[in-house]
């Protein structure tokens, strides 16, 4: 997907222009195309999902 730019207050509008531009990327694609594309990108928002919990978890103590 291409950067797309939001602002630094990220708004409804910057929601709105992020989910043209994932529907403008996946709109021709197949089934497998998707999950394909899905697959590739699952480790990488794995790994922030996870770094955030660490954060979360030291500062919770």
């Amino acid at each position: 997907m291409e950067k797309v730019d939001i602002s630094k207050d990220f708004t409804v509008e910057d929601i709105h222009k992020i989910r043209e531009a994932h529907y403008e990327k996946i709109k021709g694609m197949s089934q497998e195309e998707l999950l394909e594309d899905l697959n590739k990108i699952s480790p990488e928002v794995q790994s922030i999902i996870q770094s955030l919990r660490d954060k979360r978890e030291k500062y919770q103590l």
